[in-house]
């Protein structure tokens, strides 16, 4: 398989703050590739809110990005969280971690999800959560995933998802999820102002890294190109 030295390519996306990327799956499949190609780079931490986690597949994608896959998954740190509880305990423990440490979080609110709690507690839980994020922000990048919150099930948390867009704005994942406005920008199907993910995600060049690379099968781009 030929060899190119994709890795001259950094990305700008963990700059300290956090970006929400908003799309069906919570952007699952999108993160887990993220994680790969930031896992042959340096250390980060993941939390799985969602049980999203395959790391068979990242395990794949590390093939295709370097000759030491095995090295590079020891590079990514796995939490799982499985009640909104268990939750908030992994989004205190992110100010404890290393400085610049990236974190993603996968589906960050399916644990707040659950019919089995009350709703003031769940809001309370999640608004402590938002306030966490924020303080976590700042010395560090997060990166986290997001479903649509079905109304028809659980219409007393959609405000959990208006909360995110205005604290944090909406990314979307997929630009056939927008229409094209009349101005050339971008309309949110949903109501939410949602920006293009090609527009905030992009690479830069650092001409002083170097290390061969396997290429992703049938010429498939990078995660940070097509995004």
């Amino acid at each position: 398989m030929a060899q190119v030295n994709c890795l001259l390519k950094y990305t700008t996306i963990f700059e300290n703050g956090c970006k929400i990327l908003y799309g069906s799956h919570a952007a699952a499949g999108y993160l887990l590739r993220i994680c790969a190609e930031i896992a042959v780079r340096q250390p980060l931490h993941v939390l799985d809110f969602g049980n999203r986690c395959d790391m068979y597949y990242t395990a794949r994608q590390l093939r295709y990005l370097t000759r030491d896959p095995a090295a590079a998954m020891q590079n990514i740190r796995l939490q799982r969280a499985f009640t909104c509880y268990q939750a908030v305990t992994l989004l205190r423990q992110i100010s404890g971690m290393e400085a610049g440490l990236p974190v993603i979080i996968l589906d960050l609110l399916s644990p707040f999800l659950d019919e089995n709690i009350k709703t003031a507690e769940v809001y309370r839980l999640f608004n402590e959560s938002v306030e966490l994020l924020r303080c976590a922000m700042k010395n560090r990048s997060l990166l986290i995933g997001v479903k649509p919150v079905p109304v028809n099930l659980a219409p007393d948390r959609v405000g959990m998802v208006d909360c995110l867009a205005r604290r944090f704005g909406l990314i979307a994942i997929r630009p056939a999820a927008l229409k094209e406005g009349s101005s050339g920008g971008y309309e949110a199907v949903s109501g939410y102002q949602l920006r293009p993910a090609s527009q905030v995600f992009h690479m830069e060049h650092d001409g002083g890294a170097k290390r061969d690379q396997t290429a992703l099968p049938d010429g498939q781009p990078s995660l940070f190109d097509l995004l």
